[in-house]
């Protein structure tokens, strides 16, 4: 709920409670925090929580998605080109817009884009 409200650095906080209290979160809350890290620019850790979110659910795309941005931001970029490889090759011709949507609410309002009322 804390990345929702704008609030990364509240998120992270409350996660790593979380975590310290049982050390195995389950992999809707790892995201979480591999999200709320992204958005604070400690990458490593997003690619860390993310990694180990896809060991233990191939399947997650959305991890996936934040594993490669995660790599962009830390100029990883042949590892981020293989990670989206990974998305094409999962999920066929599907289009990463789709994948990346859920997202948008995380954005900065000034990089969010709203439709303009005719």
């Amino acid at each position: 709920m804390l990345l929702w409200l704008g609030r990364p650095a509240a998120a992270i906080e409350a996660l790593e409670q979380a975590q310290r209290l049982d050390p195995d979160l389950d992999v809707v809350d790892r995201f979480a925090l591999a999200l709320a890290y992204y958005l604070e620019g400690r990458y490593e850790a997003a690619a860390e929580h993310t990694a180990l979110n896809l060991r233990q659910i191939a399947g997650a795309s959305s991890s996936r998605v934040l594993l490669a941005a995660a790599y962009a931001q830390m100029n990883r970029s042949a590892e981020a080109a293989e990670v989206v490889r990974a998305i094409r090759v999962r999920l066929g011709d599907i289009a990463l817009e789709i994948l990346t949507e859920p997202f948008r609410p995380f954005r900065p309002p000034e990089q969010v884009q709203l439709p303009v009322a005719e």
